[in-house]
């Protein structure tokens, strides 16, 4: 299983779901842009450019770098998160349009830090008007400190959320959603 998360806008989420999603489904992680990622998780390294291997989450730090195309290339999943603010939706776009010839695998547009349902509907028309076909499928993570947390106590979203009552009690909701995320990745593989 190969993953990659892109969007040459930075501050999307893309460090935090690719440290996550790699823990939660026990994959290795590879990124591209030097993070705290590669401190905190024993199954991450810096590599530029990131090398082929199977089993592994790929970061793809804010820009297409050398070497991204080819791994894009075999991906089974590639994972964009885009948040409301017009210039992620914009870079979505950018991005999109230089990778779309190397998308062999299923494309998810992950919409993070939504505050708004009506930014959905939005975003989505948006992303349809600039090229993303009906293959896409959409999934949203409500806003949540979980991003900042899951890095600062190296735990992952799911680990965030098992801590204990209180944890699960505020990340339920984000969780939910993130779940449905994994759930199908999985079922994309079977």
């Amino acid at each position: 299983m190969k993953i990659a998360l892109i969007n040459s806008k930075g501050g999307v989420g893309k460090t935090p779901l690719a440290f996550s999603i790699a823990k939660d489904l026990n994959l290795d992680l590879q990124t591209n842009d030097n993070s705290v990622v590669t401190q905190i998780y024993s199954k991450a390294a810096f590599k530029d450019p990131c090398e082929l291997k199977d089993n592994c989450v790929y970061d793809f730090g804010g820009f297409v770098a050398a070497g991204v195309l080819k791994i894009l290339d075999s991906c089974d999943f590639i994972i964009m998160p885009v948040t409301p603010k017009i210039n992620s939706v914009f870079k979505a776009c950018e991005t999109f349009n230089q990778i779309k010839g190397h998308i062999k695998g299923r494309i998810i547009v992950l919409i993070t830090d939504l505050v708004n349902q009506a930014d959905l509907e939005v975003i989505v028309k948006a992303l349809k008007e600039a090229g993303f076909g009906d293959n896409v499928e959409y999934f949203i993570l409500k806003h949540s400190a979980a991003f900042e947390n899951a890095i600062s106590n190296a735990m992952s979203f799911t680990e965030l959320y098992n801590q204990n009552g209180l944890s699960r009690s505020q990340y339920k909701s984000f969780c939910d959603h993130y779940n449905k995320i994994l759930e199908f990745i999985k079922k994309g593989l079977r």
